[in-house]
């Protein structure tokens, strides 16, 4: 007999106290929590859909192509978790110095996602941007 996980993505993420996303392998936002929702000043409705770099990089390209290492790669290349440094924008234009623990979430279907927990390490906003 084989059991079928009913946990959908978006009750997966909201059982997370820090910001956490899901996005899948074309790098779309799939689900994000309240706790994102309230660090970068954005509704997950205006995110989901989007690509996660134009919501977190303020970027027209994946984080990669603009010489960042990427979880992205590693999870979906791999199917290992990754850990990185990043630098985020809330909707205000604000830095956000951020530690990724990226790790593959499977799905019920076998489809294969991103799952991300989001550390701010930032002491404040200039003082990140000033150690960059």
């Amino acid at each position: 007999m084989t059991v079928k996980s009913s946990v959908n993505l978006q009750s997966l993420v909201d059982t997370h106290e820090q910001p956490f996303v899901i996005i899948d392998r074309e790098f779309r936002i799939v689900a994000v929590n309240r706790a994102y929702e309230r660090e970068y000043g954005i509704a997950r409705d205006l995110m989901v859909g989007k690509h996660c770099y134009q919501v977190s990089h303020h970027n027209d390209k994946p984080c990669f192509e603009a010489g960042e290492e990427c979880p992205h790669q590693n999870v979906f290349e791999n199917g290992c978790s990754s850990s990185c440094l990043h630098i985020h924008y809330d909707e205000q234009g604000n830095t956000h110095r951020v530690r990724i623990n990226a790790y593959p979430i499977t799905d019920s279907d076998g489809d294969m996602y991103l799952g991300e927990a989001i550390d701010d390490i930032s002491t404040s906003s200039k003082e990140s941007a000033d150690k960059l």
